[in-house]
């Protein structure tokens, strides 16, 4: 599967959650996992992956394997790990938490989906591409073409409009060096 590709049927599956809900979108912190979670999932089936997530098991091959979502090349024998991903709505030692995860995995792709909290004049999600790129650069297992992909969700005062910011996080010679990815609003074949 090419990893390319692969980024970019990810990255613009988020477009669904972008945008003015009317309501709180969130519904609880389990709504919203379960809803990101589901989307990962029927994206690896697409894709002919196979998935492991705690979902229902029309949607999944099988329950959470390591991960919150895990797209395994597998039949009978693992052979590759197309995409790993955490989901975390919490603080920022919750989200470090559960990135750490990513940091030990051996996947093409790692994506962290998290909550960048309320946006009253600064860029929360910022800061946060900028805490994983430390984070990557301090773990001493990090390797050269290691690829993260982080969606960060920012909401209005009154939670009702969400919107993602979405990077691409990639280990070169000089470190981890994140760009902001904008989502196309076309469909990928």
């Amino acid at each position: 599967m090419d990893r390319e590709h692969l980024i970019e049927r990810i990255m613009n599956g988020f477009n669904v959650f972008d945008g003015d809900r009317g309501v709180k979108p969130d519904g609880g912190r389990s709504w919203w996992t379960r809803k990101i979670k589901t989307l990962l999932c029927e994206l690896g089936n697409e894709l002919g992956c196979y998935t492991c997530a705690s979902l229902d098991k029309e949607l999944v091959n099988n329950g959470e394997w390591l991960f919150d979502v895990t797209w395994l090349d597998w039949n009978d024998k693992l052979y590759s790990v197309p995409m790993v991903a955490e989901c975390e709505q919490g603080n920022r030692y919750d989200i470090r938490d559960d990135f750490q995860k990513l940091l030990v995995a051996r996947a093409d792709v790692r994506l962290m989906v998290c909550d960048a909290g309320r946006v009253p004049n600064d860029s929360r999600a910022e800061r946060t591409v900028n805490l994983l790129c430390e984070w990557i650069d301090a773990f001493k297992g990090t390797q050269l073409g290691d690829t993260y992909l982080l969606v960060a969700w920012e909401r209005d005062e009154n939670s009702q409009r969400w919107h993602s910011h979405r990077y691409r996080i990639s280990v070169t010679g000089e470190g981890a060096d994140a760009r902001l990815m904008e989502p196309s609003r076309l469909p990928v074949d």
